[in-house]
């Protein structure tokens, strides 16, 4: 997974300046499908109460993957944007 977090690191994310957001979020779409994370960025995860051990494993998988969309997006908006989206944990 190490090499996959490198891969996201240096991923040029587009930044959203407070207008055309209609055109970022094109943008953010195509990054995230590219990523093969866009249906996790619309569907989510909920954590399950009972797991096997194969479920425990998806799970670290997808909260990987929340954390990773997560920091791309605050990546991609503004510092005067920031504030208004930095509370949140889960995409």
């Amino acid at each position: 997974m190490a090499s996959t977090n490198t891969v996201y690191s240096i991923i040029q994310v587009h930044v959203f300046e407070g207008e055309n957001y209609d055109f970022w979020a094109v943008k953010m779409e195509t990054l995230f499908t590219s990523l093969n994370a866009f249906e996790f960025v619309k569907e989510g995860y909920k954590d399950p109460k009972d797991s096997t051990q194969e479920q425990l494993q998806e799970l670290k998988n997808k909260k990987i993957t929340n954390v990773v969309v997560l920091g791309m997006i605050q990546r991609g908006v503004l510092k005067a944007i920031f504030p208004k989206i930095m509370r949140s944990k889960k995409i």
